[in-house]
């Protein structure tokens, strides 16, 4: 019998109101920094994700109160998200900034963002349905890779039409198909998401310098894919892309050096197994292996150097806050805040 997809339902609503903003911002952390609507008290929040996994497509419909978001270049470099999301609003608006120009996306409108672009948006009180798609998936579908970012298309017609429409009615009954059902639905939405956005014409998307920014994500792409290999050089990768090294160099001065940014992407890939349900079936020593460091000692010093603690004090504090959160986030001693699936999911798309 075929497998239904999985689903995920995370919500605050049954948290004491005063933990409410601070449980939503450590789940949607896992994509986001976030910060509440000034005018927002922060009793009065609320936030609630309804998610379905689609064969290798997140689709999610999420109600929250207003905030900002936020995904900067340190972040953007270090982390293993390197997605596109469409968003469709059923109610609420969004302010962001593109290059050089301010966007709004209003209720009704549907909105593009590359997350491996630098993100700075605030929302009012929201309600949108939402597709997070790998770069594999939809990139080799846009006739250009920046005609997503930013841009806001009025879903009333043509090509955003059919893909809202569509992106909405697969959203709402996801959680009922089967696996096998899911291939083809996840298919056809990517070719109606690429339909709507190859409408804009190039010259409407300014990020800028979006060439190396294109091969910054390509050479983020070969490290990603190598970070367990302890011999890994800038020379190496040069030769892989089949750059030069004075071009690799120059492409990450911005952000530190490319071996700076290895050591990064590597350290985050180490903590996030120290301090998560799913990373404790490793040894200390498993990890240090596993993401290309020479050994024990030097991952030690790399990590105390980063995070100021070892990663054994790591490990404990990172289970203690587990323990704290699933003992006090409660409201009435239930301990119903649904589930957090969809975050794994969003670091693993890819």
């Amino acid at each position: 019998m075929t497998r239904r997809v999985e689903s995920s339902v995370f919500h605050t609503t049954k948290l004491a109101p005063e933990l409410r903003f601070d449980a939503w911002r450590e789940s949607i952390g896992v994509m986001f920094d976030t910060r509440i609507d000034p005018s927002i008290r922060a009793q009065d929040f609320d936030a609630r994700v309804e998610s379905v996994l689609l064969d290798g497509l997140m689709l999610t419909r999420v109600r929250s109160g207003g905030q900002k978001f936020d995904r900067r270049p340190d972040r953007i470099m270090a982390d293993s998200i390197d997605h596109y999301m469409v968003q469709v609003f059923r109610g609420g608006q969004v302010d962001m900034t593109v290059g050089s120009k301010q966007v709004t996306g209003q209720t009704g409108a549907m909105v593009g963002f590359d997350l491996g672009t630098i993100l700075d948006s605030e929302n009012s009180e929201f309600d949108v349905v939402t597709a997070i798609i790998p770069r594999r998936r939809l990139e080799p579908h846009l006739r250009n890779s920046a005609s997503l970012h930013g841009q806001v298309l009025d879903p009333s017609r043509g090509a955003a039409r059919l893909a809202a429409d569509y992106l909405e009615t697969l959203c709402a009954i996801g959680p009922d198909m089967t696996e096998d059902e899911a291939i083809p639905a996840s298919d056809a939405l990517v070719i109606l998401l690429a339909a709507a956005f190859n409408q804009v014409p190039s010259s409407e998307s300014d990020p800028p310098d979006w060439a190396d920014h294109a091969l910054l994500i390509r050479v983020k792409a070969e490290i990603a894919a190598r970070l367990g290999d302890s011999a890994l050089s800038a020379a190496r990768l040069a030769g892989i892309l089949g750059l030069s090294r004075s071009r690799l160099y120059k492409l990450f001065e911005p952000h530190g050096g490319v071996m700076h940014i290895v050591r990064e992407m590597r350290l985050r890939r180490a903590l996030n197994d120290l301090v998560t349900p799913r990373g404790q079936r490793y040894q200390i020593s498993e990890i240090a292996y596993r993401w290309g460091f020479t050994g024990p000692a030097q991952f030690a010093r790399a990590f105390r150097n980063r995070y100021g603690c070892s990663p054994k004090e790591a490990r404990r504090e990172g289970l203690a806050v587990a323990a704290r959160r699933h003992s006090t986030m409660l409201a009435d001693g239930t301990a119903d805040i649904g589930d957090r699936k969809y975050e794994t999911w969003i670091e693993t798309l890819a």
